[in-house]
């Protein structure tokens, strides 16, 4: 081979412009370290920013963790040792295991804390039951928040808006499981899927035929916006209440006995 064929790449022993086979040249000569330094660099500037998230997220979780151990050690130290007993594996390992997921939700941490540390403690154990782990584990911050201030009220008024008419066919429900108790959260479609899960896990219980004694408690659910909205958008139907109350039930109440014994 020549000394011209040498310095010039060919395709099919066609001779390229100069100026491209300076590139091609430069492009083969470029050391290794280089091309993994580009490589790096066009890694962070795509990833960069997610893996930093990511490392941050790892560090907000082990400090997550580590304060749920530190609570939970707490209670369990803090019954009598005489009141302590040997942990019932059908709680503790589902209830571990089901933590893990909600140990960024200090609410809900401090729950599955209350929870362990209960079953360890033999004047509690008798209530603690399997499922509390299990419902425990699906529940939001919200779900716990409006639990407790059913609890704490034994009983709160809720509502369904109807469609109302002469003809039977047309009566319908339109808007379920209105809950304006909680000053924390009045958005209508968060509280209606709070109060549906609650109900649905058999914590709470809405009976069809109770209701507040005072009127006085259901005016501000007359006054509601989406009884407003809902009569502005149908005006030639006809809206009402359907007034109810909601209270705990027998599991609700051994179920924040356990979760929330504060």
């Amino acid at each position: 081979m020549s000394k011209d064929t040498t310095n010039n790449f060919s395709v099919l022993n066609a001779d390229l412009p100069e100026s491209v086979d300076n590139a091609l040249k430069n492009l083969t000569d470029l050391p290794s370290k280089n091309v993994g330094q580009t490589l790096s660099d066009c890694w962070f500037l795509v990833f960069g920013g997610i893996s930093q998230l990511a490392e941050k997220r790892k560090l907000k979780y082990a400090k997550d963790l580590e304060e749920f151990k530190q609570s939970l050690s707490s209670k369990i130290t803090s019954i009598p040792k005489e009141n302590r007993v040997e942990a019932n594996t059908q709680i503790v390992m589902p209830a571990l295991e089901n933590a893990k997921y909600c140990v960024e939700e200090p609410s809900l941490r401090e729950m599955f804390a209350n929870l362990i540390s209960s079953s360890l403690d033999i004047k509690k154990q008798d209530i603690v039951h399997p499922s509390f782990s299990d419902i425990l584990k699906t529940m939001t911050p919200l779900d716990a928040q409006n639990l407790k201030l059913i609890f704490d009220n034994y009983q709160l008024p809720i509502c369904n808006i109807v469609r109302t008419s002469d003809n039977p066919s047309l009566y319908a429900v339109v808007l379920q499981n209105i809950f304006l108790e909680n000053s924390e959260c009045t958005i209508y479609e968060r509280q209606s899927l709070s109060i549906s899960f609650l109900s649905k896990q058999g914590l709470v219980e809405i009976p069809s035929s109770l209701s507040i004694y005072d009127d006085a408690a259901y005016f501000k659910y007359e006054q509601c916006d989406e009884m407003l909205q809902i009569q502005n958008q149908y005006p030639d139907y006809t809206f009402q209440l359907q007034k109810r109350l909601i209270k705990p039930t027998p599991l609700g109440v051994s179920f924040l006995d356990i979760c929330c014994p504060d």
